[in-house]
């Protein structure tokens, strides 16, 4: 995989639309398309539940992405802290996984 490229970057940066969007997918990608989904189609977790938590997380990955691509005072602050410490030492560590169907290389 490639890094973005800056115009790519700064399309995320600039573009108010495209955050929202993002922080949606985001949140169907890593969240929704999960464990979850089986938990609420087995009906541990209602129609009206699933909602609320979804919209719960979209609003607030939407907000800490803004705030986190809108300031470079508030994205200095992260990156020093995340270089000192890991604020959520007692969860597993992330692994890369497959892409799910959106974020699939199209050809």
């Amino acid at each position: 995989m490639k890094p973005m490229t800056g115009r790519q970057v700064k399309l995320f940066v600039s573009d108010g639309q495209l955050q929202k969007r993002l922080s949606k997918l985001i949140v169907q990608q890593c969240f929704r398309n999960t464990e979850i989904e089986k938990l609420h189609a087995a009906g541990k977790i209602s129609q009206e539940e699933m909602k609320h938590v979804m919209v719960d997380a979209v609003n607030q990955t939407y907000t800490n992405l803004t705030m986190l691509l809108s300031s470079t005072d508030i994205a200095d602050r992260v990156i020093q802290m995340l270089k000192q410490c890991d604020l959520v030492s007692e969860w597993n560590e992330p692994v890369l996984e497959p892409p799910k169907s959106v974020l699939q290389k199209t050809r």
